[in-house]
């Protein structure tokens, strides 16, 4: 069975980290999820377009199950047998890119898939954001999520403008410096040090969540 440690192709694939969660319990702390995803070092441009790609290609062909599972909370041992079950159903999409195999984090995989599921509907993020944020919040799952959820319903604009900046660009770098100075007030200014890659992971499965409450309310 393939798990969620499937990923980048050969000659990207070395900058990926395996997961080394098996075996541990359901639940771990904000900082057990940072240290084990390895989101302290970011991975190179060609890497991370891969897996947005990756997901882009889940979040298509597996719609309506990828929504069940991005809006589930991801500190379960239920999510992570969701998102090895997803993978596993779209084989085709790591094998029609003639990709052998993909190692990277479960966060960052469930951040490609969250941003096409939003990018689906036609109606402008910072539109859709802004409304669900003047309904109650989604529910969050850990610190850093809760930070994340905060984000997204306080700056909009800026959120969807990450969000349509290419991966690894210049804009990127700016508009997650910028988001991430907000992240930290969010967090009682609690510092927080997350590369481009996880921050806009974060962003996207807290706003993908946040638009998709809204859409069951």
């Amino acid at each position: 069975m393939i798990l969620a440690s499937i990923l980048l192709l050969a000659a990207a694939q070395d900058a990926g980290e395996p997961l080394k969660d098996a075996g541990k319990p359901p639940i771990w702390s904000d900082d057990q999820r940072f240290a084990d995803y390895g989101l302290g070092q970011e991975k190179p441009p060609v890497a991370r377009a891969e897996m947005q790609r990756f997901g882009a290609c889940v979040a298509d062909v597996s719609t309506e199950r990828a929504s069940r599972t991005l809006a589930s909370d991801f500190s379960t041992a239920a999510y992570r047998r969701s998102m090895d079950q997803l993978i596993d159903a779209n084989r085709g999409c790591a094998k029609g890119r003639g990709w052998a195999k993909m190692r990277s984090s479960r966060l960052l995989l469930a951040g490609a898939i969250a941003e096409r599921l939003i990018e689906r509907d036609p109606a402008p993020v910072n539109v859709r954001l802004a409304r669900a944020a003047a309904l109650p919040a989604a529910a969050t799952y850990s610190p850093t999520d809760g930070g994340a959820m905060c984000v997204v319903r306080s700056a909009p604009d800026e959120v969807g403008k990450l969000f349509a900046t290419e991966i690894g660009s210049a804009e990127e770098v700016a508009a997650s410096v910028f988001l991430e100075g907000l992240f930290s007030r969010c967090m009682g200014g609690r510092p927080v040090e997350a590369t481009p890659s996880a921050l806009r992971a974060m962003l996207a499965t807290a706003a993908f969540r946040s638009v998709n409450s809204r859409a069951e309310n």
